[in-house]
């Protein structure tokens, strides 16, 4: 009995395969081929694709984006030819320049990265030998080139080298769900496993409809080449599109990692699901309309061509469908283009679905979620106004919106979450003691603990603000669920301390429910919101917003009259004669949130001291072995995708935990100096993966860059026009670029002028 069975040996197969061979788990991958890449993943136009062209939050447009920034990291860590040549799309009519921003501006809310349109005479600069009728052209600067066989073989030899089985020449007939397994019947007996994943490119449709009441239809979608002479290798520099077409992508022409030009697809369907012969006609296609582009093409340079296979789903909206589409049967179905750039992030997707359904079919079933509040959602139920999810759903959602997205997955898997649920106490062999009013008070022995608590408002009385105590002071949190959640509005004239996000967001949500917001007071000579919150809750509503400002006495003995604002120096200390009286009946704090951490001091992590959260590695391992951390525990977001991101990673890690025990290696620390107050992870071990790391600088900068250094040794350098404590910096770095023997990784501000 096989954990999990992977059916299709091409670049999405050897991915899961690759990624499902980390866990403790005995898996097989069944091709019906000789070998592995002998179907779709061996003949289509090796290019990585930005990710420009896939419709905003498709699922070609999320796993496109995630496997192009996936994809220079793993040739590295697998070596196999990757070169990062960029892109262009070219326009021939001057009237279709607007489809050219349209397709820029779908690129970007896609994620992608350096989108730039250049009119005629950048184009030139650009590539000079393109078509004199092109008008413009949209740039995609990470657009790339690999070698699909390098990559899809290098796959697979990571996986068999981590245990995974491969059975060639197998073909998988038919496939039943029988118990709490399935059999999968070949033409070389009846393999058994607890889970499947389907990546079987044209013939993933036989497999879906075995097991699914939905039936699927794959059309094979012929796309025939032509492979140019190396010398005309280095005819132009970029991989060349033109406008894209219901058809697809269209011909291009493109350079080769191996010194070659290539040119092509035709895009014609067929029935046949193993043809693959090229026709007079393709072929002459090819060079007209390739001829178009670059009419310098030397077709007879020709030295071979070839035709490929794309899976094509019919019937649908020309998305990909990849997850779990019966119990425990995951699949990847209708992977055309851009699937050859999607690959390591579908494979990544499906091995970590699959491992936590055969982890939990094997046994791994126990999974608790306690939550002190009386629903799920936690600070997201309160914020309803839009601008969450745009990095992970591609959808501008409201806060409670995001959070259903998680909740129904939560229920669709039926894990248990206690909610009025206290947990009182954490011991570093990981017994929690928790309480509640369905549970009482009881203790639960754990193998992995994940840490998401948040973070709370640090109160008025951290401030040391003279006078009475008065009502009518709240924090801007408190104030928010109680205008968002409890329909009650706390007074009517509004002054606000701190230009925090919530205090910004509150003084708009305030004036749209009638109050006024006479001003916005912030101590420190900047704001420490984000700069959108900035002009959308403040500046189109025309509230005040006084810099290195702050409420120095309080007015009012049953309820606040009035508050006196002062300015302050350097010090942040009041200046005599600065201060001014405003009346009001209201007083939002938004002074700053601390990460909620008597738990994590209590069972004995760690803690960081400028962060107030637990020190982490990059797995989000705490000091104790088994304990993991998230989200505003660790250190305060300014985006909740960033906590989401977080989040998966942390059950990532204590899923690998249970199964495979605590990591271990040698370990790098990572420090922040010189503008950078803090750096989360504090440490990354030298055989893990490519990280992000995050962090906020200490003060505004103005044509600055953030830097890596390993001593002496410049690791990465990226060049910031703008830097404010208020945003969340992500710097990406690999391990593998770490020198041997260094130990340590500072980041720094440089080159920057202080505001």
């Amino acid at each position: 009995m096989y954990d999990a069975v992977i059916v299709g040996g091409g670049a999405v197969g050897c991915s899961v395969a690759r990624w499902l061979s980390r866990y403790r788990l005995r898996i097989c991958l069944a091709e019906r081929g000789e070998d592995v890449c002998v179907g779709t993943s061996k003949a289509n136009s090796a290019i990585c694709h930005a990710g420009f062209d896939a419709p905003i939050g498709s699922a070609k447009a999320r796993f496109n984006v995630a496997g192009s920034r996936m994809m220079e990291a793993l040739s590295l860590e697998l070596d196999f030819p990757y070169r990062r040549c960029g892109a262009l799309v070219l326009c021939f009519d001057e009237a279709a320049i607007p489809r050219l921003e349209e397709l820029k501006r779908r690129g970007e809310r896609n994620g992608v990265e350096g989108l730039t349109v250049l009119d005629r005479a950048s184009l030139r600069r650009q590539e000079p030998r393109v078509s004199p009728e092109a008008a413009a052209a949209l740039y995609a600067p990470t657009s790339a080139i690999i070698c699909p066989f390098g990559m899809t073989i290098a796959l697979a030899e990571n996986a068999a080298a981590n245990g995974c089985e491969f059975r060639f020449d197998t073909e998988v007939r038919r496939i039943r769900r029988e118990d709490d397994h399935f059999l999968l019947e070949t033409n070389r007996g009846t393999l058994e496993s607890r889970v499947v994943i389907a990546a079987a490119g044209v013939y993933g449709d036989a497999l879906h409809n075995q097991l699914c009441e939905t039936k699927l239809t794959i059309v094979p979608r012929r796309g025939e080449y032509c492979l140019l002479d190396r010398r005309d290798g280095e005819l132009v520099q970029h991989t060349i599109f033109q406008l894209p077409s219901a058809m697809g992508k269209g011909v291009l022409v493109s350079p080769t990692v191996h010194g070659n030009l290539l040119v092509g697809p035709t895009a014609v369907d067929q029935e046949e699901k193993d043809c693959t012969a090229t026709t007079a006609a393709g072929l002459r296609r090819v060079a007209e309309t390739a001829a178009r582009s670059v009419p310098s093409l030397p077709m007879r340079d020709v030295i071979t061509s070839f035709a490929g296979l794309r899976a094509h789903l019919t019937g649908g909206d020309d998305d990909f469908i990849v997850g779990e589409s019966a119990d425990g049967f995951f699949e990847a179905v209708g992977i055309e283009s851009p699937g050859l750039s999607s690959a390591p992030a579908i494979g990544r997707y499906l091995a970590e679905l699959a491992a936590a359904a055969a982890a939990y079919d094997a046994g791994l079933r126990d999974i608790l979620i306690l939550e002190r509040s009386g629903e799920l959602g936690g600070i997201l139920n309160q914020c309803i106004h839009a601008g969450f999810g745009l990095h992970t759903f591609h959808q501008e959602l409201t806060g409670p919106e995001y959070a259903q997205r998680y909740i129904d997955a939560v229920r669709e898997r039926s894990i248990p979450a206690w909610t009025d649920c206290m947990v009182l106490d954490i011991s570093p062999e990981k017994v929690l003691t928790v309480t509640g009013r369905t549970v009482g008070l009881r203790q639960i022995r754990a193998q992995a603990v994940v840490l998401a608590m948040g973070c709370r408002e640090r109160p008025r009385g951290a401030l040391n603000i003279a006078g009475t105590r008065p009502a009518g002071i709240w924090s801007a949190g408190t104030a928010q669920r109680m205008v968002n959640m409890e329909g009650y509005l706390p007074g009517r004239q509004v002054v606000i301390l701190g230009s925090g996000d919530i205090g910004l967001i509150m003084a708009r949500r305030m004036t749209l429910e009638g109050a006024e917001v006479k001003a916005v007071a912030e101590v420190m000579p900047y704001s420490g919101g984000l700069k959108r919150n900035i002009v959308q809750c403040l500046d189109d509503f025309h509230i005040p917003l006084y810099l290195s400002t702050t409420v120095v006495e309080i007015h009012g003995q049953e309820h606040l009259t009035g508050v006196t604002l002062a300015q302050v120096d350097g010090q942040r200390l009041p200046i005599p004669g600065t201060e001014r009286y405003i009346p009001c009946d209201t007083l939002l704090l938004s002074v700053g949130l601390l990460p909620e951490n008597e738990l994590t001091r209590q069972a004995g992590a760690a803690l960081d001291a400028v962060t107030g959260g637990p020190v982490v590695d990059e797995t989000l391992a705490t000091s104790l072995p088994g304990v993991f951390a998230c989200g505003n525990v660790l250190h305060v977001h300014d985006l909740v995708d960033f906590v989401s991101q977080e989040a998966a990673a942390a059950g990532r890690s204590a899923a690998r935990c249970v199964l495979e025990g605590p990591g271990g290696g040698e370990s790098i620390r990572l420090v922040g100096k010189n503008g950078v107050r803090y750096t989360v992870p504090q440490s990354l071990h030298r055989d893990g993966g490519p990280v992000t790391v995050r962090f906020r600088v200490g003060q505004p900068y103005r044509s600055a860059a953030l830097c890596a250094y390993a001593g002496d040794t410049l690791l990465k350098r990226i060049p910031k026009r703008i830097l404010t404590p208020g945003e969340m910096e992500s710097f990406p770095i690999d391990p593998a670029a770490i020198p041997d023997g260094a130990d340590t990784v500072t980041f720094v501000v440089e080159e920057a002028q202080a505001q």
